[in-house]
């Protein structure tokens, strides 16, 4: 007996059903959904895939600027992306080599987002107090190789080999290409600094704690020091400026005979000639709560240079500052004037003390004659 499909429609659901011999039913329009269903998952997971959340990785990135310093305390390297999506760093990292040596640093989880138009910035420890912006990962120092050496990232991603890294202070590669120019560091955040030459300053030279008072109207005496590397008598005078402010000095450094004789002397005795200068107070911008100022410049070669030194502010006094400078003279003045008379005073109480017992002497040796 052959078996018949039978197809009607049920005039209480309205919808065509079959059935077979055994009984069983089952609806066209369920069999419909399900097929939909399941292509609007295929659908769905298709823009997924495609989409660029799903694509974001971390290969399209590339290495862009490459920098160290003469002693590798300061190093970074930055990559570049002109992508999104590309966060996903978790598990991949950065190699310096040279030869068979070589350095590994890893990235541990995400990295900043989003990434189209932006730097990564991985630098050592010392860079933000050189430069004055926070690197977004932080590298050992030394990390580096130089002069010659490369770098890496990925696994796979990107490569760089140079032959002769600058060790300047001043000078970084930039590829793709390796040509070289005034590094330019620059962070995910878009915070951007250049790293110069640092140098070594004393203000209040002689003095232990270098208090400042930003209301005082006097000056701030500030030292550059010289050593084996730096010679002050390279120094572009002009370039000179002092705190946040950037205050001029206030002696004629141009002058010859002022340079000479007041202001290019061997400060702190160490056989090395130093450029001393003075700024006025309320022109350098300093303010309450600083710990620190720094003398910037440039050498006749126009390199630049940066030396900081630690300060303690101190409110305003009564009787410092310009007060005290206008005061102080008359006061000594006064002060030696007096100790002058009192000095005559018992000269001449001396000398008669000794009139008196020459005399009682000479009177004495007539009593016995």
């Amino acid at each position: 007996m052959s078996s018949q499909v039978v197809c009607r429609k049920p005039a209480r659901w309205g919808l065509w059903m079959t059935s077979d011999p055994r009984g069983r039913r089952f609806t066209v329009e369920k069999s419909m959904q399900q097929l939909l269903l399941r292509a609007g998952f295929l659908c769905l997971l298709t823009v997924l895939v495609s989409s660029p959340a799903a694509q974001a990785t971390f290969h399209f990135y590339d290495i862009s600027e490459v920098y160290s310093s003469a002693d590798g305390s300061v190093q970074f390297v930055e990559l570049f992306t002109s992508r999104n999506g590309q966060q996903f760093l978790g598990g991949h990292g950065i190699a310096a080599f040279r030869g068979a040596s070589s350095n590994d640093f890893a990235f541990i989880g995400r990295g900043p987002a989003p990434t189209a138009n932006r730097s990564l910035l991985i630098a050592t420890a010392s860079f933000e107090a050189a430069c004055g912006i926070v690197p977004d990962y932080i590298l050992p120092d030394g990390f580096l190789f130089g002069p010659d050496g490369g770098v890496s990232f990925g696994p796979n991603v990107d490569t760089v080999n140079y032959t002769l890294l600058p060790l300047d202070w001043v000078t970084s590669l930039n590829f793709p290409g390796g040509a070289t120019g005034t590094n330019s560091p620059e962070n995910h955040a878009g915070d951007t600094c250049s790293l110069v030459v640092p140098v070594r300053i004393d203000i209040n030279p002689g003095s232990d704690v270098d208090r400042i008072n930003p209301m005082s109207r006097s000056v701030i005496p500030v030292a550059l020091l010289g050593s084996d590397t730096f010679d002050v008598l390279d120094v572009d005078v002009t370039t000179l400026s002092f705190g946040p402010a950037g205050a001029p000095s206030v002696l004629p450094l141009t002058n010859p005979w002022v340079f000479r004789f007041f202001t290019h002397f061997d400060v702190n005795h160490d056989g090395h000639k130093d450029l001393f200068a003075l700024y006025r107070t309320q022109e350098t911008g300093i303010a309450l709560g600083d710990d620190e100022a720094c003398l910037n410049g440039e050498t006749l070669d126009e390199t630049v240079f940066r030396g900081c030194d630690h300060i303690t502010t101190v409110p305003k006094a009564c009787g410092l500052g310009f007060e005290l400078v206008l005061v102080l003279p008359p006061l000594m003045w006064v002060y030696g004037r007096r100790r002058r008379q009192i000095h005559r005073l018992e000269e001449r109480s001396h000398h008669s003390s000794s009139k008196m017992l020459l005399g009682s002497c000479s009177d004495v040796e007539h009593g016995h004659a």
